[in-house]
């Protein structure tokens, strides 16, 4: 079970093995009021989950290590609050009672509209805090 709630707005954790889809959701996702983490690798993303609080995982279904659907299971177990999301080509993945999927390509307006909706019922976070931690990033 996380322990530590280090970000004062909901922390999304992608997980993917290709760089170029880590840099589009982060593309897709600057805008958002959330703390984007990336991780090119299951394994990783789930050792820094393990110390974490996170309110949703958006990763690929084929992965080396282990597929996102096997990471979903692995951070539904030790973190039921968290939500996720398997981005997959393979639409014959199988789902699961607790993340949700989309196909690639994806629709930009889908994917946001579906992690609004399943961290729509996060407590609210600081909007002043989140705000100058912006500016900081970007004039930083």
């Amino acid at each position: 079970m996380p322990t530590t709630t280090l970000y004062s707005r909901p922390v999304v954790v992608c997980v993917d093995d290709d760089p170029a889809i880590l840099r589009s959701y982060g593309r897709v996702l600057r805008h958002e009021p959330y703390q984007i983490v990336t991780f090119d690798d299951t394994c990783k993303s789930l050792a820094w989950m393990e110390r974490i609080e996170v309110d949703l995982v958006l990763t690929d279904e084929r992965m080396p290590a282990m597929s996102g659907s096997e990471l979903l299971d692995e951070v539904r177990r030790r973190s039921p609050r968290t939500r996720g999301v398997v981005i997959t080509a393979d639409l014959s993945c199988r789902g699961g009672a607790a993340w949700t999927m989309i196909a690639k390509p994806w629709d930009n307006q889908e994917l946001l509209g579906k992690i609004r909706h399943l961290l729509s019922d996060r407590e609210p976070w600081d909007e002043l805090r989140w705000a100058r931690e912006r500016s900081l990033h970007i004039g930083g």
